[in-house]
């Protein structure tokens, strides 16, 4: 391999690795840009309740599929506090990508996905 080709195979490959890591594979309409800015701040502040803010965002944008018989409860069954807690981690980085719930669904709002978030981050607390 020549010196040009080399260098040309390592900044496509940084390119590609960039450009996965930054999320730019996901459809622009599931990265809602202010849910991105404020995702580094989530941890911050007193947990969301999940009860009374976290279950009913919950039952609107995500338990038509992650529900027993819904297409990813058998693995995502989020009508179960312990599933949930378990998964927080990816739940997370889900919400934060925008990547959930698909296209053609409804949408949490930025100011809710922030509130997902920031409960996951700060442990998924049974509050």
């Amino acid at each position: 391999m020549s010196r040009i080709g080399a260098r040309e195979l390592l900044l496509g490959a940084l390119l590609v690795l960039a450009l996965v890591a930054g999320g730019a594979c996901a459809p622009a309409a599931a990265r809602p840009r202010a849910a991105q800015s404020a995702a580094a701040d989530t941890c911050d502040g007193a947990a969301p309740s999940y009860r009374a803010e976290v279950e009913p965002l919950l039952k609107r944008y995500c338990l038509r599929c992650h529900a027993e018989g819904g297409d990813a409860g058998e693995d995502h069954d989020f009508t179960r506090y312990e599933v949930l807690h378990a998964q927080r981690t990816r739940f997370r980085a889900v919400i934060e990508r925008g990547a959930m719930p698909p296209t053609g669904l409804p949408h949490p709002s930025p100011e809710e996905r922030v509130r997902l978030s920031r409960w996951a981050c700060l442990g998924a607390p049974d509050n």
